[in-house]
């Protein structure tokens, strides 16, 4: 019977070997403020294209004139929350710069006294986050892929 040699390593190649792995784990792990705003973005940014779609398909007027004000479908955003510390999260949502479209999202998706709420808000969020969730994976491992090398 034939028997095959394994090669064996000494200590300190074994040592710097797991070093060098200790490393490399290290940086793919350890994500700056930066980086975690890129992974965040990522996921807003699909479920901002969720949001858009569920809103339009549930809450558009054909005929409606979009010259003077937008669509509440076309002023989804994405963005960092004003007067917030920089901690890498990214939130999503309607615009209230020109018209206050979260107000009327707010009020389309609750209610009011006169008009009950259809909740589409609610379920267009459930229904992102898959897509979000898929696209931060993507980023992230583009990352620490980066990061490996």
């Amino acid at each position: 019977m034939l028997r095959k040699e394994v090669p064996r390593l000494g200590n300190d190649d074994l040592e710097r070997q797991l070093e060098q792995w200790a490393q490399q784990i290290a940086r793919s792990v350890n994500l700056t403020v930066e980086d975690q705003r890129k992974v965040t973005r990522a996921g807003a940014e699909a479920a901002k294209v969720v949001i858009a779609e569920e809103t339009r398909k549930n809450h558009f007027e054909s005929g409606r004139d979009t010259s003077k004000m937008a669509h509440l479908a076309d002023s989804v955003v994405v963005g960092r929350e004003e007067k917030t510390r920089s901690d890498g999260s990214t939130s999503y949502g309607f615009d209230h710069d020109d018209v206050n479209h979260a107000r009327i999202a707010r009020f389309l998706n609750d209610g009011t006294i006169k008009r009950p709420g259809d909740s589409f808000y609610d379920h267009a969020r459930e229904i992102a986050v898959g897509p979000a969730q898929a696209a931060m994976a993507e980023k992230l491992a583009k990352i620490q892929e980066r990061k490996a090398r």
